[in-house]
């Protein structure tokens, strides 16, 4: 309504421009019947306090919406319909556009607005781009077979190949961020010419196994590793015989492959603290998790951890989440009794208000 009042009012020429206001999600039945009497001839919103505000010539309504399984028969006979079939955008135009985006966007994350591209994310992408587009028309890019397999096997979860594409884009940008960071650090020997190719080629066979196959079954993931060393040629190395891709990690330092098994730290627990709670004891499987989920958490990408009772989800999202700098753990418990006032009580004891312009916002202390 506000924007309505905003155009009725034409304080600023509003009546001389068109206007498009876009509902994007899932249609409601809810408030889309309030709708109805917009979307028909009358062009009238009657508000609860039967107030009535009629909509302008110049104004059109775009509902943007997944699928019409909530839309009812009333809501949908007052619209038109433009219908965008899956196989529209095809996996060579998807992965085409992920490349792009990330030549694009600037991971280093320079707050002193310079717009150039670190030569090293660069390099990392050039190194990478046969893996996900193919100049030949008969073949199909390593991503896009992995992707493919990836569709048709059974996860924990529905998954679609966005979502699977924007887990890859998270691990891929802490891999450029990685090469990054090293060139930072050793500017007279910097990540170049073999260096580059193998850390950026393993990194993205890394990430395509957790990204496409985090949320599937060890023998899948199994599988998916299988596909990823017969295309790319890659061999792992000859002291774990029986091993899987899945057993290792990519160094940084000369992009190697090594065992998560020898990433795990020593660790001595005293007596006292046996029994805590707190404690957590670094696994290969801790090891391997908390690497990944820092790289979602980082991109601030949401996330869900499955498993059964017991097998240390909370633990390990705990122990990730503590270790990001500048981030502050708030720890909520959903049930049928959560209020939003329980909420609020909870982010007051760890943020304070701030006054924003017309607005109060909650920000962390």
């Amino acid at each position: 309504t506000s924007l309505l009042r905003t155009i009725l009012a034409n304080q600023r020429g509003e009546a001389d421009r068109r206007h498009w206001i876009v509902f994007d999600g899932d249609v409601d039945p809810e408030w889309a019947e309030n709708l109805n009497s917009v979307l028909d001839d009358n062009k009238l919103l009657t508000l609860p306090s039967g107030e009535r505000l009629s909509i302008p010539d110049n104004v059109r309504i775009i509902l943007e919406v997944d699928s019409l399984e909530q839309a009812t028969p009333a809501t949908v006979s007052r619209c038109g319909m433009v219908w965008f079939s899956a196989e529209t955008i095809t996996n060579d135009m998807c992965l085409r556009h992920f490349v792009g985006a990330l030549r694009t966007k600037n991971i280093s994350g320079d707050t002193n607005g310079s717009p150039d591209i670190p030569s090293a994310q660069t390099s990392f992408l050039e190194a990478i781009q046969s893996y996900f587009i193919s100049e030949d028309s008969r073949s199909s890019p390593l991503v896009a077979d992995a992707l493919e397999f990836a569709l048709t096997e059974t996860h924990i979860m529905e998954i679609s190949r966005e979502g699977l594409l924007r887990s890859l884009e998270s691990l891929l940008v802490k891999g450029v961020g990685l090469a990054i960071e090293y060139d930072e650090n050793h500017p007279d020997f910097p990540m170049t010419g073999q260096h580059m190719d193998k850390f950026a080629k393993r990194w993205v066979l890394h990430s395509t196994l957790w990204s496409f196959a985090g949320s599937a079954s060890w023998d899948v993931r199994k599988k998916l590793a299988d596909l990823l060393l017969r295309t790319s040629g890659m061999i792992l190395p000859s002291d774990n015989e029986n091993g899987s891709l899945a057993d290792y990690r990519v160094r940084v330092e000369n992009g190697e492959l090594e065992l998560w098994s020898d990433s795990v730290p020593r660790m001595e627990i005293e007596s006292h603290k046996v029994t805590a709670t707190d404690v957590v004891v670094t696994t290969t499987d801790t090891v391997r998790h908390s690497d990944i989920l820092g790289a979602w958490l980082e991109s601030r990408s949401p996330l869900i951890l499955c498993g059964p009772p017991g097998s240390g989800k909370t633990m390990t999202l705990t122990s990730v989440l503590q270790s990001v700098q500048g981030v502050t753990l708030a720890s909520l418990n959903f049930s049928s009794r959560t209020t939003p006032e329980i909420i609020m009580k909870t982010f007051a004891q760890y943020c304070t208000y701030v006054r924003k312009g017309k607005d109060i916002v909650l920000e962390p202390v």
